[in-house]
């Protein structure tokens, strides 16, 4: 997913509408997607290709507008691919070990 910030936007106002049963949540929803579908489609991408060329052309390739990539660098990390097990193995320790949390070691008690 290219944009996943304006999806958890509508996704948010749209389960605040759920939960409050307030039906203009869900057209103020309907707005909100279409403002950042046409803003997309007619300002971002065009600006990001011509900013970045090339660039951005295979990123938009290998990660689509919506749902799941369907090209085969995207395939060799998944788990369920053949012989694959080991390399998305390896991505996930290096992922955790990356992200892991270290206390700062102090020297002052109550710390």
């Amino acid at each position: 997913m290219r944009n996943p910030l304006y999806l958890a936007i509508v996704l948010a106002v749209t389960g605040q509408a759920l939960l409050f049963s307030h039906p203009m949540l869900l057209a103020y929803a309907a707005v909100l997607l279409a403002a950042f579908v046409a803003f997309v489609h007619w300002y971002e991408e065009p600006t990001l290709a011509r900013r970045f060329g090339g660039q951005y052309e295979a990123y938009a390739n290998r990660c689509p507008v919506g749902g799941r990539a369907r090209h085969a660098e995207r395939r060799d990390i998944t788990p369920h691919a053949e012989g694959s097990t080991a390399r998305f193995s390896e991505l996930r320790t290096r992922a955790h070990s990356r992200y892991r949390y270290r206390l700062p070691r102090t020297t002052r008690q109550g710390y």
